[in-house]
């Protein structure tokens, strides 16, 4: 019997009941609440899986809620299928203040096949509303040297899916901002917008965020949007398609900073992904382009650390001159970044080995990243 268990109704099926998990989440630090059909509700909470309810909860209450909190739309567009993205607050009240304490989430829900059943799934993940500082992040120097002293190029930060990638871009998007003399106008387009820049204490830049779905339609319209509005520096939260991602590369090479996220394990994976977003007739010019734009790739896991949290482990790779005149007409684009992380940029397997010698992760922990990403 789970030792987290809460109390909800015998039907759930407003925004009203799903806060009694969100409350849990937030008393919790839970990082994700899965709501799924016909399954207890369930976070994960320090790397584990915890269960939240002792019933299982109906297909009909999922829909119930997520119709509640998103509009009567939201079965027939995840009927087409599309998935459905957005946000959703959580309002805690105190006794000593009128003003509640805002709790952010990121939604995300897609339909799943279980039991030989069609179900609604709802993963729910806690979005710190001001984002950390690098610090907090244990962020290499050399990481934030690079976005610091960088006027131009584009910067990714790749991994899978909760492994931290736009926590990351936050901290250091939060580090440009606070700087003196930066003098920088940060443009975001996200989808959802997680963190918020508004308490960041800012002495002379300026930011603007905008939200694919009720800003704009979609990343490569941002991309174009933002283009018109003198940014320096520019986040788009996912390179997903050639549009978006030839996009972001000219501006990459035309004065701006672009910073993205990508889903990938490693750097090499990430330019293999990359490349092979543009149509084939356009693949070896894609390759040099996206080359030439890089500054840097950085690849993220989140690991188990030995007093219960968790750490990122990271290898990355800065593009200097050198790395982009052997890779820019590379026949082995895979291999030949593999050898150019190990010889010139920090290992996945290296980064983890020094966190177990410092006694921040443990040998299993390591172990298993030596035979992922073991050298």
């Amino acid at each position: 019997m789970s030792k987290y268990f809460v109390v909800v109704p015998p039907r759930m099926s407003t925004k009203a009941d799903l806060d009694i998990l969100l409350k849990k989440m937030v008393e919790l630090k839970a990082s994700d609440l899965f709501f799924f059909g016909n399954q207890t509700a369930t976070i994960h909470l320090n790397s584990k899986k915890e269960k939240l309810t002792s019933r299982v909860i109906t297909n009909k209450e999922v829909n119930d809620v997520l119709t509640d909190f998103y509009g009567i739309g939201a079965t027939s567009k995840l009927a087409k299928p599309e998935a459905i993205n957005t946000d959703l607050e959580y309002k805690e009240f105190t006794d000593d203040s009128k003003v509640p304490i805002r709790h952010r989430f990121r939604v995300s829900a897609v339909l799943s096949k279980r039991g030989g059943r069609t179900c609604t799934n709802i993963i729910i993940r806690t979005i710190t509303a001001t984002p950390p500082k690098i610090s907090a992040l244990s962020i290499p120097n050399e990481i934030v040297d690079t976005c610091v002293t960088s006027r131009q190029g584009l910067i990714l930060v790749v991994g899978g899916t909760g492994n931290g990638k736009s926590t990351t871009l936050a901290a250091i998007i939060r580090h440009l901002l606070e700087m003196r003399n930066a003098n920088k106008h940060f443009v975001t387009i996200e989808e959802p917008i997680e963190y918020v820049y508004d308490s960041v204490s800012s002495p002379d830049s300026i930011f603007t965020q905008m939200e694919v779905g009720r800003c704009v339609t979609s990343f490569h319209t941002g991309m174009v949007y933002s283009l018109r509005m003198a940014p320096t520096d520019i986040l788009i939260g996912e390179a997903r398609d050639y549009e978006t991602i030839a996009t972001a590369v000219n501006a990459s090479v035309t004065g701006h900073n672009v910073y993205s996220t990508a889903h990938a394990n490693s750097a090499a994976e990430a330019l293999q992904r990359l490349i092979a977003e543009y149509p084939e007739s356009l693949q070896a010019q894609g390759q040099q382009n996206i080359i030439q734009a890089l500054r840097m790739i950085v690849a993220q896991r989140l690991v188990p650390t030995v007093d219960g949290k968790r750490c990122a482990v990271r290898e990355y790779l800065i593009f200097d001159k050198e790395v982009k005149e052997i890779l820019s007409y590379s026949k082995s684009i895979v291999s030949d970044t593999i050898r150019l992380v190990k010889e010139r940029g920090v290992t996945m397997y290296s980064d983890a080995l020094d966190k177990f010698n410092k006694g921040i992760i443990s040998k299993d922990e390591l172990e298993i990243i030596k035979v992922n990403y073991g050298e």
